[in-house]
């Protein structure tokens, strides 16, 4: 680790705009991956919206990773990028910018599974799930304008 990843660095309005859209777009996946955690552990299917088949996604054998719903992963993961982006804006460390950016590509590449299990395996769409993965799709993009922003 090079001396500019802990040394804090000038945000500039640009970069700022980004890490506060970034916030906002972590906290809509947080709330959405909590609401889809909840219902999972207490055993309610949640009500779909505009697609029909969150009943079918939700209680798929893709739902669950080692017996933890995949939505409780989500909230974990959306936590994560909250923070970090919270703490950029007031520690300015190169190395938390870089840390979301591999983080949201991670949380990109997994998504693109998860849609692809949805579309071709579930043969099942289900809303809140592709609102994560929109949510973790602009999350990522944001991320590596981020990266590429001069101080």
């Amino acid at each position: 680790m090079d001396s500019s990843s802990i040394t804090p660095i000038e945000l500039g309005t640009v970069q700022k705009r980004i890490i506060i859209f970034i916030i906002i777009l972590a906290f809509i996946g947080f709330v959405d991956s909590l609401y889809l955690s909840a219902n999972s552990i207490l055993g309610i299917t949640p009500p779909c919206f505009i697609t029909e088949g969150c009943d079918v996604v939700t209680t798929s054998k893709y739902s669950t990773i080692l017996g933890i719903p995949m939505a409780l992963v989500g909230a974990v993961y959306y936590l994560f990028l909250f923070l970090a982006s919270l703490f950029i804006l007031e520690k300015r460390h190169m190395a938390v910018k870089q840390a979301i950016a591999a983080i949201s590509g991670f949380g990109f590449v997994f998504s693109l599974w998860l849609v692809y299990a949805q579309i071709f395996l579930i043969e099942a769409i289900c809303t809140y799930c592709m609102i994560s993965a929109i949510t973790t799709t602009l999350i990522f993009i944001s991320s590596v304008f981020l990266l590429k922003q001069r101080p």
